[in-house]
């Protein structure tokens, strides 16, 4: 596939995430998108398996989250916490980044006392991956206790780019639904 000239078509549950945040997620990993004439059905615009397997399980109501997404969705519960997955693989330079450079620092340490953290090995943990989509390392999703996803950053990350964004995910949360 060549991304230059060729077009792909993401498909997403539009009451998970707006068509706005769809197109700034597809804008930040540099590509130009453009809603299709379908966007109200939650296409924003060539569809993969994966895709369309996490849509039809949504769109079943199937929201079962698989370990060990559950097992800290359920810690959040009963610690009033949120949960932050985060997708990396060994072998990803800027996993390493965020895992040596930006989680220790203790801006990132304070704001994460209001998140149950897990770690997700994309390359031990296929099907986790492949359930929440995830297609470029790191991915870090929040999970409010109930499982709905709050927030999705893909890619390199900065400590003042986690700060502020989790920062303003606790926010959201502090102002209501």
């Amino acid at each position: 596939m060549d991304l230059e000239r060729d077009a792909f078509t993401v498909r997403y549950d539009p009451e998970l995430i707006s068509p706005e945040r769809m197109m700034a997620a597809v804008s930040s990993l540099g590509f130009r998108p453009h809603v299709a004439a379908e966007a109200g059905r939650g296409i924003s615009a060539a569809e993969t398996p994966e895709t369309d397997t996490a849509d039809a399980t949504r769109r079943a109501g199937a929201r079962r989250h698989p370990e060990p997404v559950a097992t800290a969705l359920r810690q959040a519960r009963t610690d009033n916490l949120m949960v932050l997955v985060d997708f990396l693989a060994a072998w990803c330079g800027p996993c390493i980044a965020l895992e040596q450079d930006v989680l220790p620092d203790p801006r990132v340490q304070e704001i994460l006392k209001g998140y149950q953290l897990v770690r997700v090995n994309v390359d031990d943990l296929p099907e986790v991956t492949k359930h929440y989509g995830v297609v470029a390392m790191p991915t870090l999703i929040v999970l409010d206790a109930q499982g709905r996803e709050r927030q999705r950053l893909v890619g390199t990350m900065t400590v003042e780019r986690l700060v502020r964004d989790l920062a303003q995910v606790r926010q959201q949360r502090a102002d209501g639904p």
